[in-house]
């Protein structure tokens, strides 16, 4: 798309122009692709840190327990542009299981 936007655009608007739009082309095409592959999701990973027993049992029980972790690993894929920051906050306020909107409130109050 972005080689024969260049190509026309040089036939029709000259050689400086025609280049100038193809590199118009070229950064927002790139805008556009990589702000559409953003994916988040949970990962299993885990500390690599070297643990009492003691330490590791608890730390299996409260913080890994299956059915509610208290620690979660989110894995990014992707750029995070502007647009795009929201997007990310919104599904680690899911990941996390908090409402986003009752939390936002909560802390505008808090700084009042």
């Amino acid at each position: 798309v972005v080689v024969w936007a260049t190509f026309i655009a040089i036939q029709v608007v000259g050689i400086d122009a025609g280049i100038l739009l193809g590199i118009l082309v070229a950064i927002v095409d790139h805008v556009v692709i990589t702000a559409k592959t953003l994916t988040i999701h949970c990962v299993s990973k885990r500390s690599r840190a070297i643990w009492t027993p003691d330490d590791y049992k608890l730390l299996n029980k409260h913080g890994y327990h299956p059915q509610s972790p208290k620690i979660l690993t989110l894995e990014v894929i992707g750029s995070i542009f502007f647009g795009s920051s929201l997007q990310v906050l919104e599904t680690i306020f899911e990941e996390v299981g908090l409402d986003m909107k009752t939390e936002m409130v909560e802390n505008d109050q808090k700084l009042a």
